[in-house]
């Protein structure tokens, strides 16, 4: 879905799992020979990743709650306050999830270049979305914050309470 909104902005698609593996896997040895298998250290994150993490508690106003339906799209979204509309990060889930408690940090960037570290505010919005098009429609319900600084220790707290025009 990302990047579907993505190629629909014109902006360069983000690889799969699948070709990022393709494109990490060395090519077999002559012969056939199998390399000997090497244990590697489980990944970690990264200094950046952990200190420009955000805690998003993310909530639906209770009057709005019989205008969504239990499988309706939530997409969960940061982006630069002064800088790229585009998101910075962004985590899809169901209005079943509500409420939600989550950590974004620079893992979860849409593009390599646009970390939310590199941002000294963002804004941090969720919408429910009936159709699953990650690009707002009217009839969408959403919120947002006013900016906030990645790597704040306070959770950030989205309500869903408006209508997007």
């Amino acid at each position: 879905v990302i990047n579907q909104a993505r190629a629909e902005l014109g902006i360069p698609q983000i690889p799969t799992a699948t070709a990022i593996a393709a494109a990490e896997t060395p090519p077999a040895p002559p012969g056939g020979a199998q390399p000997a298998a090497t244990a590697s250290p489980a990944p970690s994150q990264s200094a950046t990743e952990t200190s420009s993490a955000l805690t998003v508690r993310i909530s639906l106003d209770p009057e709005l709650r019989g205008q969504v339906g239990a499988d309706d799209h939530l997409f969960i979204f940061v982006r630069a306050h002064n800088g790229p509309r585009m998101p910075l990060a962004a985590v899809r889930k169901q209005v079943r999830d509500l409420p939600l408690t989550l950590t974004l940090d620079d893992s979860n960037a849409m593009s390599p270049q646009f970390a939310m570290s590199a941002f000294p505010q963002v804004t941090v919005g969720a919408r429910i979305s009936r159709s699953g098009n990650a690009i707002p429609q009217s009839g969408d319900l959403e919120g947002e914050t006013g900016p906030v600084q990645p790597g704040q220790a306070e959770p950030v707290d989205v309500v869903i309470d408006s209508p997007h025009e």
